[in-house]
């Protein structure tokens, strides 16, 4: 009788993760599942010790052999910038699953991350001259783990790290307990792992008016008592000479409040803050739908954000009262500005999702407002369609037809476009093409180059092209790749179009690794400038230009 789940030996002795039985998503067994033996998190009491360990997982990626893959990617936890670098697929697959990366931390929050890391992470498996270990440099705030896969103490030393960063620059401080609130007020659960916190507050739920918070971190804001009874969340302290922020402020205000001389700024200035931006809100942006509603609304506020400095100042606005919000949410004093709140936030993301579809804004990208204003606003007056598509050609032909002003209909067209790319682009590299067309007409459009009948013209036209490559036989016949080649030569017009693309579909076959080898790469290009040639494409810069579009088109693929 065959066991449905195996859970098989390492396939070699230095294996730090390898597959199981797949398991729903898939299954992968790593070899540690716990914390490491060597772990050490005061790494700066020896000189030199970070850079020497950084080095040597440096010098490991570098000697990596062609089969082995690295990875490094950036996210955002609680706005602090993190990147990891790694050549474990299993601790990479659940780094880019737990955590915002850049882009999205922009579309659901609308402010910018962090344009630096603020945290380094290495992990390295595989590496013949380390013992299986994890290490902290609290200095650098950098983290280095070599020959584990487990995830779950990665998590935890990134998650200790972000709260350095957090404790120093902004006061607030990370709990390892458990939070459940009762009646209005947070009860807060300490103490060593496996002692009860989660059972303890999901034992709290049985009660009436509780709400689950979290079960594992907790993030916490001090409050400094006043000599008037008031109690204030300082940020920060300026002082001749220079300032301190975070959880310094206490101490400063302890030791020299009562004979220093310094400007404390906390939460009520930012209320403050926040009450002037809405202001200007109010007068500058909300006047653009007034007395307006759907289509009328979203075409007033497209044409009014046609200019890009523009529409850059208006980014900069709302990404500070966003911003503010957050700071001060949940609070009373909020309550009188959610309608206008909600109105330039809509306003804001149907401004981005028209004119910077690569920054999509998520559908939770309110997500801490969302109960309030459910209870204390009421419907604005732009809204975006609650019609699903599947985007093939004939919606495509459907949007470009619907009853709406052209304007409306052009960023539909190009959004659908940009979703097309972003959704198919990987399996057919040919529609990051034609949403790379559409976009040079927006921009076009967007600097006065185009009228709002042209441009409606050239991406209807579009359209078109996009339903002959859906009827196309040859997209069928050739592999992804040499389709690519074959819709570039036939938009230039070129009659050879179906040979170069077989010549390079032989070519990408045979040197499958191109991405990754230099040498496969050099030969895929000595190929099509073979083909292209024979094609009548005689000038090298030609050559050069078609094969290194071609590339770039293939590599935004495989991203």
């Amino acid at each position: 009788m065959s066991q449905p789940y195996m859970f098989p030996p390492p396939p070699a002795s230095d294996a730090i993760e390898w597959p199981g039985t797949p398991i729903g998503a898939g299954n992968t067994i790593t070899r540690t599942k716990g914390r490491t033996a060597v772990h050490d998190k005061n790494l700066d009491r020896y000189p030199g010790r970070r850079d020497d360990l950084v080095a040597a997982a440096q010098a490991h990626l570098r000697a990596a052999g062609e089969g082995e893959r690295a990875f490094i990617h950036d996210v955002v936890i609680h706005g602090v910038r993190v990147r990891a670098i790694t050549n474990s697929p299993h601790l990479y697959d659940f780094w880019v699953d737990n955590w915002y990366s850049p882009q999205e931390w922009r579309a659901v929050t609308g402010t910018e991350p962090p344009a630096a890391p603020q945290v380094m992470v290495y992990a390295m498996g595989r590496v013949p001259d380390q013992p299986e270990a994890a290490y902290y440099s609290r200095r650098t705030n950098t983290i280095v783990f070599f020959n584990t896969a487990y995830y779950g103490q990665l998590k935890s030393w990134v998650l200790g790290a972000v709260g350095r960063v957090l404790a120093e620059e902004y006061g607030i401080h990370s709990v390892h307990g458990a939070c459940v609130e009762k009646d209005g007020r947070g009860i807060l659960y300490i103490a060593p792992t496996g002692t009860g916190k989660s059972t303890s507050s999901y034992g709290l739920m049985a009660y009436p008016h509780t709400r689950f918070h979290s079960d594992d971190w907790v993030y916490i804001r001090y409050t400094y008592l006043t000599r008037d009874g008031r109690r204030v969340h300082p940020l920060r302290v300026a002082f001749p000479g220079g300032e301190v922020r975070g959880y310094r402020v206490f101490g400063w205000l302890e030791a020299v409040a009562r004979t220093g001389e310094g400007v404390v700024h906390g939460l009520d200035t930012l209320k403050q803050r926040f009450d002037d931006r809405m202001a200007k809100g109010r007068l500058d942006y909300l006047p653009i739908t007034a007395g307006l509603l759907g289509d009328k609304a979203v075409e007033a506020v497209l044409k009014h954000f046609l200019d890009k400095d523009r529409r850059h100042e208006f980014y900069q606005f709302v990404r500070e009262i966003q911003e503010l919000y957050e700071i001060l949410s949940p609070d009373a004093f909020l309550r009188p500005y959610l309608d206008d709140y909600q109105a330039l936030t809509d306003m804001y993301r149907i401004v981005r999702s028209a004119y910077d579809p690569g920054s999509e804004i998520d559908r939770d990208f309110l997500r801490k407002t969302a109960t309030l204003m459910q209870k204390h606003t009421k419907s604005g007056a732009i809204f975006e369609p609650d019609k699903e598509y599947k985007l093939d050609a004939e919606a495509l032909e459907a949007i470009a037809s619907e009853p709406k002003p052209d304007i409306v209909k052009i960023f539909n067209l190009i959004k659908s476009f940009h979703t097309l790319e972003r959704t198919e682009g990987a399996q057919e590299p040919v529609l990051i093409a034609i949403a790379e067309r559409a976009a040079e007409i927006a921009r076009a459009f967007e600097e006065g180059q185009l009228s709002s009948q042209q441009t409606l013209e050239q991406l209807e036209d579009l359209v078109r092209r996009y339903r002959e490559v859906q009827d196309d036989p040859a997209r069928r016949e050739l592999s992804a790749e040499a389709y690519l080649v074959y819709w570039l030569l036939t938009e230039q017009g070129n009659p050879d179009a179906h040979a170069v693309a077989q010549a390079a579909n032989t070519a990408f076959a045979q040197h499958p690794h191109w991405m990754r080898s230099s040498e496969q790469e050099r030969q895929v290009r000595i190929e099509l400038a073979k083909a292209l040639r024979s094609a009548n494409i005689k000038a090298a810069e030609k050559i050069t230009a078609f094969t290194e579009r071609l590339l770039a088109v293939l590599r935004k693929a495989a991203e």
